[in-house]
């Protein structure tokens, strides 16, 4: 294996399945996958800002020791053609116990442009999980969950950041953030859809609204103008947003 030219070390703990769970990555950048093969399932990000990932999974519900990275892999852009003014963080990653028992971790963080970046800290700092039980596994599980990077871990791992092209790394990174929550443009091709010539842009301004429940509580929730998304960027889907509550539709 070519060396690689960004390190970066990662702790993320949180919960899974109700109980608590402890990730231990360590990420090697630049080093890029198959171009054919990585582009089908990831995108086609900057090849820096995408590679390889090892370390260790503590999962106690799932199993009592910990389950390795036999297998992973990172794109910190990756896009969503069906969500073009989002950014995600994809992570893939197989793990394996001493007894050779495999389980498939897919996660992601989700980056979406609302309140002009007011959101980023968070977007980026969680990961959203999946864990499954490969098909030849005797125990057939999905469990959901969420871990954070605390703030003292992620100034960690920026003084642990290697590599000689760690400060390109660093801008790349930033680059795609600036356009994600600054710039608020769509990042999918002309291939994944077609733009009508009178389409704007730039992502659709929100409207804030407050609505009364039946507990005479208020919910404050950020309902995007779907007109431009639904009408001419994504017709057969409709995107309401909402900041509480978590759920698009």
């Amino acid at each position: 294996m070519e060396s690689s030219h960004v390190i970066i070390h990662e702790k993320l703990a949180g919960n899974i399945g109700g109980a608590p769970c402890t990730l231990r990555l360590v990420m090697h950048m630049g080093q890029d996958k198959d171009r054919a093969a990585s582009n089908l399932t990831f995108g086609d990000s900057h090849p820096l800002l995408r590679g390889y990932v090892g370390g260790d999974v503590l999962i106690p519900s799932l199993e009592p020791s910990p389950l390795y990275v036999v297998d992973g892999y990172v794109d910190m852009c990756h896009v969503d053609e069906r969500t073009p003014f989002t950014q995600y963080m994809h992570y893939h990653l197989v793990l394996s116990t001493n007894t050779g028992t495999r389980y498939t971790l897919d996660g992601r963080k989700e980056m979406r442009p609302f309140m002009s970046g007011l959101m980023c800290y968070s977007d980026a700092t969680t990961l959203h999980i999946v864990v499954r039980a490969q098909q030849d596994s005797p125990k057939p599980v999905a469990l959901k969950g969420k871990v954070r990077v605390t703030l003292p871990e992620l100034l960690k791992s920026l003084i642990l950041l290697r590599g000689p092209r760690k400060r390109e790394f660093v801008g790349r990174l930033l680059e795609t953030l600036a356009r994600t929550y600054l710039m608020r443009t769509p990042r999918a091709t002309s291939r994944e859809m077609a733009k009508p010539e009178d389409s704007t842009e730039n992502y659709p301004s929100y409207v804030l609204h407050e609505i009364a429940t039946g507990k005479n509580r208020l919910d404050s929730f950020i309902q995007a103008v779907t007109d431009c998304l639904c009408r001419r960027w994504c017709p057969h889907y409709l995107q309401a947003m909402v900041l509480e509550g978590c759920c698009s539709g």
